[in-house]
């Protein structure tokens, strides 16, 4: 047993509970930037829920939203207040931090920051009790993470989902879920959630008393935590190894596996399993009949009881109780009649006062029989008769006479329904005689009925038909103004400058979306060059978009990023909700470029002296995502013949029959191809691309280019 221990500690469990927080911690130590980010949030998605680590986690928290903030990095941003949230209990703290993820992830279509929110929020209607719409949550986020083939996070989700099946009394499912949880990573067992999956499968074998299924999943859990350093599921994996051989009558297996419990929580330091683990072993030598053995572990209790200053009241409450009335009972099978009585008295004061019933009735039953030993007849009667009451099953004298009763009811029962047979033999021949009576009038009323429900449902299609009309034609209507004023804020005129030649195209979607491309020249001979992509469709979209526009004709001069931060504010200050602007701006002035984005995608610079493909980055979030965003700018010097192409995400996400997608890579070789020619002979070439790939496939999304060439 101590060879075992040791190799358990060399294998690192004094440092943490399984593997992966050991890995996680040491990419935090050697990573930086966005790698950085993301390991302290592995981190925290590990360690959720560990109050000793409470501080140096909030810590980290707080480093990892600085540094994404630094970064631009939202999806960082996503997981650092999802992590952080993890440090609350409160429901209104978990939401504050909850609701930013939720805004900023299906803001920028982050798929994983939506499914972790929708566990999170699953949790939160789980402690509510309101297991419906946490089941409802948590298999959203099953099938999310099913999408991204994320198998970790799809595992935990699974078991998640079980735990709310178990608490809702379904074993069963609970158990299907689990198995899937252990499926999900049956390829990659070293992940200690496959080993937690495994772990609650065997409690929930336990439940449904398949115990030979639980010893086997208990062993194999031992074996697969001690090989992969896994000192929870190491420590689980024991006790439900004990638990299934008590319950299979092998008790001196349970004994050794109990105490290979014991010595691995005294080795970790785990106060609350060293009690429990001296009681339960305990329990298994009085039932062996080893009544010493079992007062020795008892009387280890109580002094644990009394000297570990970490156990709340209601702990120390719960485990002397049950402990008084265990002594009690080994000294009555030691026939220290005067003992056991004090304790088992102290016992029952204790279950009595703290209102547990079980426990009442343990000590009731106890007392029973150390007063029957005693020939005691008049006490043995009255705990005997308060055991009865405490005992939710029918037993002894009571028992009989309820089973007797039941036994009356029943035979009353069956003459009832023999003579309901005889009465119902009587109106056959009745029936029989009325039967071709009603089906000839069943018939004349079914020709009928069938006439009035044709006439009926050929009136209701009318009408119907005509409701839908109209609700088409409305929406077309809403439709076609949407496009007009999507088309009506486009420019006329593509402007040429001494320095630049422009042009732009926006193919509309069947579906109106809220794309935008827009020049204003300025006095000074430099042009603002603007493409935007609104969120949503209709005329929703295209408020935003005219919100854009209106605060860009205000422009005096200002640098690009500067210009999206007041953008920004004003469209903030309009409470949009979920409707936002992504939006490009590049300023050019002479040779000089000066450019920056609110999460667009890339603009593409090609660069005519070495031929080379450049992205432009200088992205942050959607205007309107946040009150306080800032932009960063990015500067260049253009020569001639190079060439800036923006676009919105409409071409690069074109898809073909087979739902496809064209991808940024193709875009980027095409225009790599056709930088020799004119800007609108590369917005031909582009669109042609797009149209060829599509097979004929309609566009779903807007699809808008802009192409400006240095002379």
């Amino acid at each position: 047993m101590k060879q075992i221990i040791s190799i358990i500690l060399l294998l690192g469990f004094a440092l943490a509970q399984n593997p992966e927080i050991r890995q996680f911690k040491r990419n935090v130590q050697s990573s930086t930037g966005k790698t950085k980010v993301d390991a302290i949030n592995n981190l925290m998605f590990w360690r959720a829920g560990t109050p000793e680590f409470h501080d140096e986690n909030r810590m980290l928290i707080l480093e990892a939203i600085a540094l994404a903030d630094s970064l631009k990095y939202a999806e960082g941003r996503v997981d650092s207040w999802l992590s952080m949230s993890s440090l609350y209990s409160a429901a209104d703290s978990i939401k504050k931090y909850v609701e930013k993820a939720d805004l900023v992830s299906d803001a920028i279509g982050y798929q994983q920051g939506m499914a972790q929110v929708l566990r999170i929020y699953a949790g939160l209607d789980f402690q509510k009790k309101n297991y419906v719409s946490a089941l409802e949550k948590a298999k959203k986020a099953e099938s999310i993470y099913q999408k991204l083939n994320y198998k970790t996070r799809l595992s935990a989700t699974l078991n998640q989902i079980s735990n709310i099946y178990n608490t809702m009394g379904d074993f069963s499912t609970a158990l299907d879920y689990n198995l899937k949880a252990m499926a999900v990573l049956s390829d990659n067992k070293s992940h200690s959630i496959y080993r937690n999956a495994k772990n609650t499968a065997a409690t929930r074998y336990r439940a449904l008393e398949r115990h030979r299924k639980s010893l086997s999943m208990s062993l194999e859990l031992i074996d697969e935590s001690l090989t992969h350093g896994d000192s929870t599921n190491f420590s689980n994996g024991l006790f439900h190894a004990s638990w299934a051989y008590r319950k299979l009558g092998i008790l001196d297996s349970a004994v050794i596996y109990s105490r290979k419990v014991l010595a691995l929580d005294i080795e970790l330091n785990n106060h609350n399993f060293i009690l429990s683990d001296y009681s339960l072993i305990g329990d298994t030598f009085f039932e062996m009949g080893e009544v010493d053995s079992a007062l020795f572990m008892y009387e280890r209790t109580e002094k644990i009881i009394d000297e570990d200053k970490e156990l709340s009241t209601n702990q120390k409450n719960s485990f002397t109780t049950k402990n008084q009335i265990d002594m009690g009972m080994v000294y009555l099978k030691q026939r220290h009649m005067n003992k056991s009585l004090s304790f088992l008295k102290n016992g029952l004061a204790l279950a009595k006062k703290g209102n547990d019933k079980d426990i009442t009735q343990y000590a009731h039953e106890s007392l029973y029989e150390l007063y029957e030993t005693k020939k005691d007849h008049k006490n043995a009667l009255v705990h005997y008769k308060a055991y009865i009451a405490y005992k939710d099953t029918l037993t002894g004298q009571d028992a009989q006479n309820k089973l007797a009763n039941l036994e009356i009811q029943k035979e009353v029962s069956r003459g009832e329904s023999e003579r309901a047979v005889l009465e119902q033999k009587a109106q056959i021949q009745d029936l029989e005689i009325s039967k071709q009576k009603t089906i000839r009038n069943a018939f004349a009323s079914v020709v009928l009925l069938i006439v009035a429900l044709g006439w009926a449902l050929v009136h209701n299609i009318r009408v119907r038909n005509k409701v839908l009309e109209e609700e088409n034609q409305r929406k077309q209507e809403e439709l076609d103004a949407a496009l007009h004023l999507q088309l009506s804020m486009l420019p006329s005129v593509m402007p040429e400058t001494d320095s630049y030649i422009t042009a732009a195209s926006m193919n509309v979607a069947e579906t109106v979306g809220g794309d935008y491309y827009d020049f204003f020249s300025q006095d000074d001979g430099s042009v603002y060059i603007i493409c935007g992509d609104a969120t949503g469709h209709g005329m929703a979209a295209g408020m935003v978009v005219s919100m854009t526009k209106t605060g860009l004709e205000t422009i005096t001069r200002e640098s690009p990023n500067k210009l999206l931060g007041k953008l920004n504010e004003t469209i903030t200050k309009m409470n949009t909700g979920r409707n936002q602007m992504a939006l490009t701006i590049a300023k050019l002035d002479g040779d000089s470029l000066e450019y920056s984005s609110a999460a667009m995608p890339p603009t593409y610079l090609f660069r005519q002296s070495d031929k080379s493909l450049n992205e432009l980055s200088a992205t942050g979030l959607p205007l309107g995502a946040l009150k306080k965003e800032s932009y960063a700018l990015v500067k260049e010097k253009l020569a001639p013949g190079d060439v800036l192409v923006m676009l919105s995400d409409g071409l690069p996400e074109r898809v073909n029959a087979s739902a496809s997608q064209l991808d940024y890579p193709a875009v980027e070789n095409c225009v790599r191809e056709n930088a020799h020619k004119t800007p609108k002979e590369i917005i031909q070439e582009l669109e042609t691309l797009g149209d060829s790939f599509a097979g004929g496939e309609p566009n779903q999304d807007d699809i808008t280019i802009v192409v400006v060439k240095k002379k």
